[in-house]
């Protein structure tokens, strides 16, 4: 009896003990329901509900809510809601002066003046500028008596007292009754007519009245003189093309080509024309220069410069500083051309050089 007794007594603990652990388990992990995860995806294409205060609900607006609870000032919606796009502001500035044209930043383009009578143009791209040489600066006095413009940008001047146009060629030059200068492009001598081109920015119509056509310069010295300037990228952009034209006397100024800036690509050149030079031997009736100077009569101090056809005679009297053409400035990084031209010395020296 006590061993039975003490087993019920036991099993009376045990249980209780197992009923105050239940309890205990259940106060401190409490019943949860179990959580399944969704990936809910929203897709909008439309704004035209515009801004409201109303929450998308899932699945019914998965893809077909069209409003929204606000937008940035800059942003609208076009095409009924079905677009968005930024919004279009207009503003300007006017600038009068070269340092208000300078502050900023351009391509293709020069500032020319100061002040507020600055100005700025597109640049031209490398362009060769054809000029000519000759005695005859004024060919023929002319009477113009119209001018029409030319869809090119060009005109036609026409002559109402039938001057001699025979030896007025292209690149040769205009004077109007304005003392205005233009490039002549083409010469009709029996229709008494020539076309025109405003390459000195004239920026105006040829004038009618009484003018001058002619050769633009009367020596090679003072073309040198008239076009010397920064011809690369940075300043002219371009190729400097002297034309020389025999008007019936020799050209007798010594030539100094110097203060120029230059590169391998815009380069100085004097061509004497196929019309008007020799063919290959010395011949008085073609262009010629006779120079008296006792020490050169083509001096070069520039990198790239190119002389063809001429015909030089050199009347000097001191043996010991003859050089019919003296080249000088940067030798190395240069290239100068000397090609196709006769020279001729008048005395007994022998120093008949180019150096």
């Amino acid at each position: 009896m006590t061993i039975a007794k003490s087993y019920k007594k036991f099993s009376v603990i045990f249980f209780n003990c197992v009923i105050i652990l239940a309890v205990i388990s259940v106060g401190i992990f409490p019943y949860s329901q179990s959580v399944q995860a969704a990936s809910y995806t929203f897709t909008q294409t439309n704004w035209s509900g515009g801004v409201t205060a109303n929450n998308s609900t899932h699945p019914t607006d998965q893809s077909n809510w069209t409003e929204y609870s606000s937008s940035s000032a800059e942003i609208v919606t076009v095409n009924g809601g079905a677009s968005l796009e930024i919004s279009s502001s207009t503003a300007s500035s006017t600038q009068t002066t070269d340092t208000q044209f300078n502050n900023g930043t351009f391509s293709n383009a020069i500032t020319t003046g100061s002040g507020s009578s600055a100005s700025v143009k597109l640049s031209k791209a490398l362009h060769i500028n054809e000029y000519t040489i000759g005695a005859s600066t004024t060919i023929a006095s002319v009477t113009a008596s119209s001018v029409a413009v030319n869809s090119n940008g060009t005109w036609t001047v026409a002559f109402s007292n039938s001057p001699n146009l025979a030896r007025l060629f292209k690149n040769d030059k205009f004077t109007d009754s304005a003392s205005k200068a233009w490039k002549v492009l083409s010469v009709s001598d029996s229709a008494d007519k020539i076309i025109v081109v405003d390459s000195e920015s004239n920026n105006t119509t040829p004038a009618t009245g009484a003018g001058t056509v002619g050769r633009w310069y009367a020596s090679i010295s003072a073309w040198e003189a008239g076009r010397n300037a920064d011809i690369t990228a940075t300043g002219r952009n371009a190729i400097e093309r002297g034309l020389p034209y025999y008007d019936g006397v020799a050209d007798t100024t010594v030539v100094v080509i110097d203060g120029w800036t230059t590169d391998a690509t815009h380069y100085i050149e004097v061509y004497v024309p196929l019309s008007e030079r020799h063919k290959g031997k010395w011949d008085n009736g073609k262009y010629r220069m006779e120079s008296g100077g006792d020490t050169w009569a083509f001096y070069i101090n520039e990198e790239y410069v190119r002389l063809d056809g001429l015909q030089i005679k050199h009347r000097a009297s001191n043996a010991t500083t003859i050089h019919t053409i003296q080249v000088s400035g940067n030798t190395t990084n240069s290239d100068i051309r000397i090609s196709n031209n006769i020279f001729e010395m008048t005395n007994n020296f022998k120093d008949l050089t180019i150096q």
